[in-house]
């Protein structure tokens, strides 16, 4: 094929896809145009509701839900459910956490190492905490 050949193909094809697109964009705007007009035709129906029940209660089952489109009731679970504590994080001697093996570690949160003693400590009131040498005290 000859460039001259390629380009009128390609023009073609060029002038078919902007015409569906120029086709689509109208289809787009009628339909957002027929939207916003149900839109305020809906608007206005509450409106006229949310004034006329309250005078006349014989019109109360208009605001009620009907059943058919409520959500059913989800089902409670018995006040003695709890959900099970979460395992103990397990360590190794060095002090780092065990990983599955997918290299994801059973500690929380990504921990890959144990706390230092000294962070894990409650305060003391006012005593110094032991001096801590490569990671014990001494």
């Amino acid at each position: 094929m000859r460039y001259k050949e390629k380009f009128q193909a390609l023009r073609e094809r060029f002038d078919q896809v902007s015409a569906l697109h120029n086709e689509y964009e109208r289809d787009l705007e009628l339909a957002n145009a027929r939207m916003r007009k149900l839109q305020a035709e809906n608007d206005l129906l509450l409106d006229a509701i949310s004034i006329t029940v309250p005078a006349t209660p014989s019109l109360m089952h208009l605001i009620r839900p009907s059943p058919t489109t409520t959500a059913p009731p989800s089902i409670p679970l018995p006040s003695s459910y709890t959900h099970p504590p979460p395992p103990p994080p397990h360590y190794h001697a060095n002090g780092h956490v065990h990983e599955h093996s997918n290299g994801h570690s059973y500690g929380h949160a990504g921990a890959r190492y144990r706390e230092r003693e000294q962070d894990r400590a409650e305060p003391n009131d006012g005593v110094a905490p032991e001096p801590v040498v490569n990671g014990r005290a001494s």
